[in-house]
């Protein structure tokens, strides 16, 4: 939908820039037998416009189809009326801005559909409830504090695994593990697992602004970035522990 408005946006503009003026007769015409269809349409998904992602996506996009047909037969009369072309234009950038206002509601309603997703999987029901957050973070501080003071390896790796799953729905602490990682491999010149974390930072960034969060994936280089798993048992005792203690 982001990507449709830009291109409405950028074509009006380019009608404009060369000074041509578009078909009244087809413009009305097209959007009349347009309009028809996408009200039918909407009204069939109506029902469903407060589902998931996908069904508000679907919803919402036949909304607008709709609403930008009756826009475009309000062009072509004015157009008509005219004979310039910024009735065209102001109906392109109303197109342009529902659809890009659309497509943020929705990336929005997905992301927190994956966070909703990160947080039942490791036990938290309610994530937008300030107190189930605060859990997680405490719980993530606890066990990145246990992995500083540990002294033997495989274990500090697990608690900083475990510290990984806990904090991944959260930017800065999702960095953080990240963080401590890569120092851990520099320390142990674990040159592979170094090169592996330079990698995920990078691309924390990009799984949180698209909600692609691989849930259960521990962090280290020996498991694919954007893996979804079923947390290890060890871990998810290593979390528990950390909970404990927390609460």
């Amino acid at each position: 939908m982001v990507a449709f408005g830009l291109f409405i946006l950028g074509q009006a503009l380019c009608a404009v820039w060369h000074g041509s003026v578009p078909d009244a007769a087809a413009m009305g015409a097209v959007a009349t037998l347009a309009l028809v269809v996408n009200l039918s349409v909407a009204w069939m998904l109506y029902a469903f416009r407060e589902g998931d992602a996908n069904m508000r996506s679907v919803w919402l996009c036949s909304r607008n189809d709709a609403i930008g047909n009756l826009a475009v037969i309000a062009a072509a009369v004015g157009v008509f009326g005219t004979n310039r072309a910024w009735p065209d234009l102001a109906v392109a950038s109303l197109m342009a801005a529902l659809a890009l206002s659309s497509g943020w509601t929705v990336f929005r309603h997905a992301r927190s559909e994956m966070r909703g997703k990160a947080a039942h999987d490791l036990g938290t029901l309610h994530t937008k409830d300030t107190t189930d957050q605060g859990l997680q973070q405490a719980t993530y501080k606890t066990l990145r504090t246990q992995a500083i003071k540990c002294t033997n390896l495989p274990e500090k790796w697990q608690l900083l695994q475990a510290a990984h799953i806990v904090g991944q729905c959260f930017f800065g602490l999702h960095i953080d593990s990240h963080i401590q990682m890569l120092k851990l491999a520099l320390r142990t010149r674990d040159w592979r697992e170094a090169v592996g974390q330079i990698i995920r930072l990078s691309l924390v960034p990009f799984g949180h602004l698209v909600g692609r969060l691989p849930i259960g994936n521990p962090g280290t280089a020996d498991v694919r970035a954007f893996s979804t798993q079923e947390i290890p048992h060890s871990l998810r005792k290593l979390i528990a522990n950390a909970r404990m203690l927390v609460g």
